[in-house]
């Protein structure tokens, strides 16, 4: 019988386990609303050039004009956030519906 059919043998799957651990799937995308809120500030372009933009227009005397952009940095902050929060709690609501199932041959037995 050829080793693809064969499968591992039951001492080379317990060598492989005690070397890497249990072969299982990561949960590791699940995020806190605070690191969600945090990747919004932090890795959105736009907040950074708005917040820019409203020290400028502070700097200058432009009060009402910083307010504003203020304003509109902390919108862009709650609708990416709201956004980002959705998307995740439906892509870990896909994730419980799925479930792993894998076929393992061990000394050439299913």
């Amino acid at each position: 019988m050829p080793q693809s059919f064969y499968g591992l043998a039951t001492s080379e799957a317990q060598k492989r386990l005690v070397k890497y651990g249990p072969n299982k799937i990561n949960d590791a995308s699940h995020s806190t609303a605070l690191k969600i809120l945090l990747r919004q500030i932090k890795g959105n372009f736009i907040v950074y050039l708005l917040a820019f933009s409203a020290a400028i227009s502070f700097a200058i005397g432009k009060v009402e004009t910083t307010y504003t952009l203020f304003a509109v940095v902390f919108v862009v902050i709650f609708f990416g956030f709201i956004q980002e929060y959705k998307a995740e709690r439906a892509v870990s609501a896909l994730k419980n519906m799925l479930t792993a199932v894998t076929l393992v041959v061990r000394d050439g037995k299913e």
